[in-house]
Parts: structure tokens; C-alpha cells; sequence
């Protein structure tokens, strides 16, 4: 079955890119054959014509050495499309290539803040009659309803035309049922349908042979170092990534080594903790507001994790995720017939 998947741009996230690649993965694994829309923001011919001369020539806008890893990464494994500018690319794509089924997601697809820069392109609004539409773990970023009176109304209408509807937090099925008068299932986020040796071919070896923290850092520095203060380092080395600096971004490879062998994962970020999670690392968590708090509260809930836990229960919640992979596992096979 040709499948597309609509996701967030592929940027400078690693966890909006492991996200994409999982979920590419486990389609490719089931027989599928998938590609990811490359939706980029409008804008006129002549400026697409000047901006493809700029990337050809290197210029340092669109040239950014800092994530060339990450770059790379994507181009290697995760297949994509050209880009494509408008609504109507992306019908005439999906026309063409004869695709039959469009998924949109995961991570936060459904942010107000995000998804109207698109028109509705992200309630698949382009998707030409025939083709079997759903979403897989999308996520409205906020517990709040953040869409206007006639978005909503226009939301309303497209959700209908979904063949099979599930988010990723708990609270996406709240505002799906009391906005939009659907009917949605919780499923994982894409990047938990796999298995930790499912990752061993895009984990780079050990990097640190001596003990270490392993610190990845979505928000503030001051936060950063507040919290940092209040780990027991113990002497340790630490490793620190963050995305608010300035310096080259390692790959994604070597990110999910420093993850894999860390003594102690320090972090922010929704995926830094799933990954901790995948390798069963103890980990220290900082709620990010920006990114909403309500994701992590659900995936813990979910699994069975508490917050305020030191020492996290692993035989308890791995029994958890097989549960929950078999329910996730089961929406897409019957989403997909």
C-alpha cells in the first residue's frame, strides 16, 4: 500500500525527526511503501526559483553547517518529497503517485500556532476524494483549545472525512470529543512502536568511555543550570547538548549514543525522555512549558511511571509498553485494511 505521512518539517528536532523515522520504519516493516510530505511555507515561484539558486550555491542561509548532521541523517533515511509550496502540490502529488493512504502526524501537527500556517492542509484538507485519510498520534501541544469559531467549524468538517482518528495525549481526546464530536483513540508516539534494538543500526558505539550525565536541553540556560545544580553529578563527566546554543549539533546517531550509555539523562524534552525510557535510563525531568506539560504527564501516566520517582521500575513499565505497542500496533493494522 503507498502511504504519505504529513509531520512537522524535518528541521533541527531530533526527536521531530526519530519520530518520523519510526513511524516510516514500522509502515516499511508491514509492507508499506511511504513517503513523507515535504511541505514548505508558500511562497511565489520567483522566490522558490531564487531560493533553489541559493541552496545550490551554498549561501549561508539556507547552508547552516549547524545541522548538517541532522541533514543528513534525514536524507539517508527517511524518504521525502520535493518540496512542495501549495495545497495543490500536494493533491497533484498524492494524485500522481497514486498514493491511497494519507497519514498526519505525529508530534504537535494540531498546534494552532503551527498547523494554520499551513491553511488546513494539516487536517488533510489537499487529500483528493478516494484516498483513506487518518492521523497517527497527533498532538495539539496545549490542553487548551486554541483554534477560532469558523477554524473550528471548518476542522469539523474535514475530521468527518477521517477513516480512523488517534492523538498522542490524553487530553487530545478530551478536546477531539468536546470540539470536533469525534471519536479518537490514544496511541504511543511514533518512536515507541520500536524497540530499542530496533535503533541499534542508527546508534553510533560508545563515544564516552568514563562514566557520564548526559544532559539535552530544550529551554532556558539559566533552567539548565538551576536544575544541573541539583543532580548528584558526583563527579561525573557531562556531556551537554542543547538546542538554544550556538555550536554544531551532533548526529542523530551519536545523540541516541549519548543517550544509550549515559549513567544519567538530564532533560527538558518530550523525546529525551522517551529515549531514556527506550534504554532504560534513570533520568532527571524539567517540565518544559513551551512544549506543554500535558505529554509527559500522559506518557507517564500511560506507562505507569511517577513523576516523583527516583528510581524509575523498568520490569513494571516495559510490561506497560508491550501493552500499550499492541494497542497501537492494532489501530494502524485495522486503520490500514
Amino acid at each position: 500500500m503507498k502511504i504519505s505521512i504529513l509531520t512537522h518539517p524535518l528541521g533541527a528536532n531530533y526527536g521531530g525527526i526519530l519520530q518520523a523515522y519510526a513511524l516510516c520504519s514500522y509502515l516499511q516493516k508491514q509492507g508499506h511503501e511511504v513517503v513523507v510530505l515535504n511541505r514548505s511555507p508558500d511562497m511565489p515561484l520567483f522566490m522558490r526559483i531564487i531560493k533553489c539558486i541559493m541552496i545550490e550555491v551554498h549561501h549561508p542561509r539556507y547552508n547552516d553547517s549547524r545541522y548538517r548532521h541532522l541533514v543528513s541523517f534525514v536524507k539517508q533515511h527517511i524518504p521525502y518529497t520535493r518540496p512542495l509550496y501549495t495545497s495543490t502540490q500536494m493533491t497533484n502529488f498524492v494524485q500522481k503517485n497514486n498514493v491511497q493512504v494519507s497519514i498526519v502526524g505525529s508530534d504537535q501537527v494540531w498546534r494552532a500556532s503551527f498547523a494554520m500556517n499551513y491553511g488546513f492542509d494539516y487536517f488533510l484538507d489537499f487529500v483528493p476524494a478516494g484516498v483513506k485519510q487518518l492521523s497517527y498520534a497527533a498532538s495539539f501541544g496545549l490542553g487548551n483549545w486554541e483554534y477560532t469559531e469558523e477554524q473550528t467549524h471548518k476542522i469539523q468538517q474535514l475530521v468527518k472525512k477521517f477513516d480512523a482518528i488517534s492523538v498522542r495525549e490524553d487530553e487530545g481526546i478530551t478536546l477531539c470529543q468536546k470540539y470536533l464530536g469525534v471519536k479518537v483513540e490514544q496511541v504511543l508516539d511514533p518512536t515507541l512502536l520500536l524497540c530499542a534494538k530496533d535503533y541499534a543500526s542508527v546508534t553510533s558505539p560508545r563515544i564516552v568511555p568514563e562514566d557520564y550525565v548526559f544532559v539535552y536541553w530544550l529551554g532556558t540556560v539559566e533552567e539548565k543550570q538551576r536544575v544541573i545544580t541539583e543532580v548528584q553529578i558526583e563527579g561525573k563527566k557531562l556531556i551537554d547538548i542543547s538546542l538554544r546554543g550556538h555550536e554544531p549539533l551532533v548526529s542523530i546517531e551519536d545523540w541516541l549514543s549519548y543517550i544509550k550509555y549515559a549513567d544519567h539523562v538530564v532533560t527538558d524534552s518530550f523525546h529525551g525522555c522517551v529515549f531514556s525510557i527506550l534504554f532504560r535510563k534513570q533520568f532527571t525531568i524539567c517540565s518544559n512549558d513551551s512544549g506543554g506539560n500535558g505529554r509527559l504527564r500522559s506518557l507517564f501516566t500511560i506507562l505507569g511511571i511517577d513523576f516523583a520517582a527516583r528510581n524509575i521500575n523498568y520490569e513494571a513499565v516495559d510490561e506497560s509498553l508491550v501493552a500499550q505497542r499492541r494497542k497501537s500496533y492494532s489501530f494502524l493494522k485495522q486503520a490500514l485494511q
